[in-house]
This record gives C-alpha cells, structure tokens and sequence, in this order.
C-alpha cells in the first residue's frame, strides 16, 4: 500500500461546557525543516514550550505530543522561560482555569484530529507569512521501514524512477516508498524523468548508498521552470556514533542531467 502525503485542516471551533472534556490531540512527532537549521523554536502544546531543533538533514528526534488540537511552533521571546510549564491558578475556587499565553508569536502550526488517539507523523517545517508552515505525512508502521527510500514529488509534474528492472511513478505533491533491490553497503543507481510540460526528460541521475539500519526521506525538487530538471535533497535517520576514525560513505551521490 503506497503511503499517503496527507495535510490536516482545521476542525471547526465547538463551544465546551463545563460538563464536556478538553479535547486534547495525541501524536509521535518528528520534524525536519525545509527552511535550513533552525535552534529557534519551540512547541507549544497549550501549557508548556518545549525547544526544537530542528535539522535539514536528518531526522528529529521522536517526541510525545499531547496537547491542544491546534499544535503550534512558536518563536520564544528573548528571556521567556520556554522549557518551563505555566500552570495558572482561577482567581476563585469555582472559577474555570485562565488560558495559557504562549510565551511568543506562533510562525508554524497544525491542526490535529482531538480525541481520536495517537498517531504517528513526519513533519515538514516551513514557515511562511499567510501559510500555516507545516505539511504532515503519515508515518504508518511497516510502511517506510529502515532500509528503504522515501520518495517526495515536491515538484508540480509527476515524475518516475527507473533502475532498468523496475518503474516507480510518483505524481505531482505525492510520495511513495521503495526499498533498493541490492545489498547494504553497495550503491543503487537509478534515472529520474519529469514529465513537465507532458514531456518526458531524463532529469537527474541517483547514485545511493544503501544500508539496511537507516531509512532515507528524499526530496525531488524543481530546478528552472521549463528544463523539466530537478534535483534531489536527502534527509536520513541521524547516524549512530561510530570510532572517529571509521570512514564515512556518502549516502547519496547524485550527477545533475546537462541542460
């Protein structure tokens, strides 16, 4: 079964009484940026900021999340206590709790289905004025297991990867999963054509390192509107520690097609 790209929206406001539950959302969560490193946010979950850092790179570390539905990034004010959790206290004792203020402007958020148990999401961090700057893509067990390629069409044609055994077809803002038919600590090659314009192009050549320990994410961007070029941006499993003298093979090694 090919994985789904899946965006979630917003659920519509409902009005609590005092009697109805907090409606509270549950995730495993792991973030990568797509706007370069960034040690400058936090998460916020409705009473407490937990610091991200986030990597372009590789893998965040996996975090519980369980909170307000509307999962939101936040740029923590200068001296704002953002590891800390803000408890607030009714100014009576029937009094209903005071909101949490987060402690900074929100620049990233989601919303997240609440009330409906835990799920597990990959989650990619832009931030952009007018955008909520956060696509989620299912991680479902078994599904993009250790050892394999994730393969994410950011471009707006549909492209396919072929290894001269077999054709992988990924449309345009969609994703799907292989896992290279060789042997760990050998190299997978394989051709990728766009299908800009309705014209097929060979658009990239992929020369991948393969391990059987570590699972790859890998982004097919555009490269010039018309060329029908893209190139390629893996983010992988951080690696494990490993002797500081031990060589390190490139994971992915990829020749640009010539104009």
């Amino acid at each position: 079964m090919r994985p789904e790209l899946t965006l979630l929206w917003l659920a519509p406001c409902v009005a609590l009484t005092a009697e109805d539950p907090k409606p509270v959302a549950e995730a495993t969560l792991q973030f990568i940026s797509l706007a370069g490193d960034r040690e400058d946010l936090a998460l916020w979950d409705g009473s407490k900021a937990t610091p991200l850092r986030l990597s372009a790179d590789f893998f965040g570390p996996s975090i519980r999340y369980a909170g307000e539905p509307r999962l939101r990034l936040i740029k923590p004010e200068p001296g704002a206590p953002a590891a800390a959790k803000v408890t607030f206290k009714p100014p009576v004792e029937t009094a209903a709790p005071s909101p949490a203020t987060a402690p900074g402007p929100t620049v990233a958020w989601l919303d997240l289905p609440p009330n409906n148990g835990p799920r597990k999401l990959i989650l990619l961090v832009q931030p952009e004025p007018g955008q909520n700057g956060i696509l989620a893509m299912k991680d479902t067990l078994g599904d993009f297991p250790a050892g394999s390629i994730r393969l994410l069409n950011l471009c707006d044609f549909a492209v396919t990867l072929e290894d001269g055994r077999r054709v992988t077809a990924v449309a345009a803002k969609d994703t799907a999963v292989i896992r290279p038919p060789t042997t760990a600590g050998s190299y997978y090659d394989a051709a990728v054509y766009s299908e800009e314009d309705k014209v097929r192009r060979l658009a990239h050549h992929l020369h991948f390192f393969c391990t059987r320990e570590r699972r790859t994410l890998l982004f097919i961007l555009p490269v010039e509107k018309g060329t029908g070029l893209v190139r390629l941006q893996p983010v992988e499993d951080p690696p494990t520690v490993e002797p500081v003298d031990s060589p390190q093979e490139p994971k992915v090694r990829s020749r640009q097609v010539a104009k």
